[in-house]
This record gives C-alpha cells, structure tokens and sequence, in this order.
C-alpha cells in the first residue's frame, strides 16, 4: 500500500488540473489515477476487480499442457462464432485472445508443441479474431506473432490475413465518402437536367 500510495502522490501532483491549466488530457489523466488509486486502496474492489478481469491466481491450478491450450482455442472460437455479433464485446474479446498467449504460454508452446499444433493454434485464433474491430485487431494477435517468430512458412497465413484485414479496414473506410462524392454527383445530375 505505501507502494501506491507513494505511487499516486507523484502522479496525481504531475497531472493535477492545477498545475496543468487547460490541459484537458492532463486532466483525464488524473481522474484516472484518482480512480486507480481509489480501486487500488480499497481490498474489497480490487479482489472484485482482479477476479472480474482474471488477474486472480491459483497456485494449485496445473501448469498449462499443449493440448489444455489447443482446447483453449478451440473453445474461444466456438464461443464467437455462437454470439450475436452485433452485440460483441470487442474489447472483452480482444482481452481473452491475449490471455491465450500469454508469455508463459509462449515459452511453454514454443517448446513443446510441434509445428502441426502451432498452425492449429494460429488458425483457431485467426477465426476466433475474425469479427474482431481492426483498431484491436493488432493488439490481439501480437502474441501470435510472437509464438511463431522464425517459423516463416507458419506466419504467411498470419501475415496474409492481418494484411488482408488492413486492406478490408481502409475499403470499409473509404465506403461513406463513396456515397458522399455519388450523392453529390447525383444531385449534380439532377440540378443540371433541371436546367
């Protein structure tokens, strides 16, 4: 506690609205440490949100196996492709492809499974990120690029698709300025068959 407290001290003093005057992000900065602070002070919310956000730790869970982890994925894709995607929490999603692969995980995968189980483990997490919003797209699948680094011929898919998203994000981008420039050629049209 004096760890956070001490902690809190220097950051709310270095983005205090008072000694940021009309610094609106400073401002924003300091609500959130407040809060911080706030859950970090208090054991009840910080065990609630540990346990929410499944930060809590069993130190009588088995170690994760190859096939635990293999099944972890499949699952995650199961449960996506049975939700309603316009009610997909992305960020929530976002957070268990992470925790997939967590660094641990890494290491451990990196070392024992084959090359057959790693290409499983990419595509189960490539369909399970499918319906995934590009912004947190990136972030999901970074611990991918990470469990396969040096394995080329398995990160050609992964490159593949994570290109092909990026191509589909900036169409997706382009399509209300593609209806904005055909109204107002239409409305062009329009005004000069009126004349």
């Amino acid at each position: 506690m004096e760890e956070i407290r001490k902690s809190y001290r220097r950051l709310a003093m270095k983005f205090h609205p008072d000694k940021n005057p009309e610094n609106e992000l400073a401002s924003q900065r300091f609500l959130k440490v407040k809060e911080a602070y706030d859950l970090l002070s208090d054991t009840t919310l910080r065990k609630e949100y540990d346990r929410r956000h499944g930060f809590t730790y069993n130190r009588y869970a088995p170690l994760p196996t190859v096939p635990m982890i293999v099944a972890e994925t499949v699952a995650l894709r199961n449960y996506v492709e049975s939700l309603n995607l316009h009610t997909l929490d992305h960020d929530a999603l976002a957070y268990h492809l992470k925790k997939l692969l967590t660094h641990q995980r890494i290491e451990f995968l990196q070392h024992h499974a084959d090359e057959k189980t790693l290409a499983q483990v990419r595509d189960e997490m490539i369909r399970a990120s499918t319906p995934l919003r590009y912004k947190l797209l990136e972030e999901a699948i970074d611990p991918l690029f990470e469990l396969l680094v040096g394995k080329t011929t398995l990160l050609i898919p992964l490159e593949t698709y994570k290109n092909a998203r990026k191509r589909s994000m900036k169409i997706h981008r382009l399509v209300p300025w593609l209806v904005i420039l055909i109204t107002l050629i239409l409305c062009y049209g329009v005004f000069r068959a009126s004349l």
